[in-house]
């Protein structure tokens, strides 16, 4: 049998979210496809940083994670495609004269610089994620892969 590149989203297919968890029919069906000396990858529209060790759980080295704005292969970042910062201080303004909350993500946290509503808290339970972390100008000492 030719390797083949297995691509899985976690929302709904890794992660079950009736149980919260990865069903052990997921671990094993995953693990008999490494076996088989195919490669598991991870695409899916979250960071890196709210895969809460799916990845480590399964084994599963190389993602394609931030809708497909971070690659990542085996211990190397293939490609990494940050918001320019110019446009995020552009759209901060904006929204925070509307008094309306954003949240942002990069490859390693999960985050907001304040407070204002409760919109982030329901896209976050919507997703199951947690909520963000309150950090104040945390968008200028990161990068930034998404805006919520």
């Amino acid at each position: 049998m030719d390797k083949k590149l297995i691509l899985m989203d976690l929302d709904g297919t890794i992660i079950d979210h009736t149980i919260n968890d990865i069903r052990e029919s997921t671990k094993r069906a995953v693990k008999a496809l490494k076996d088989a000396g195919h490669v598991v990858a991870i695409a899916t529209g979250r960071p890196p940083c709210l895969f809460y060790g799916v990845d480590q759980t399964l084994g599963i080295d190389t993602y394609i994670a931030g809708n497909g704005r971070f690659v990542y292969h085996k211990g190397k970042t293939l490609y990494a495609d940050y918001i320019d910062p110019a446009i995020i201080e552009m759209l901060l303004e904006d929204l925070n004269k509307r008094s309306i909350d954003v949240a942002f993500e990069s490859v390693d946290t999960y985050a907001m610089n304040e407070k204002h509503d409760t919109l982030v808290d329901k896209f976050s339970a919507y997703f199951h994620l947690e909520n963000p972390k309150i950090i104040p100008n945390f968008h200028k000492n990161n990068n930034i892969l998404q805006m919520v």
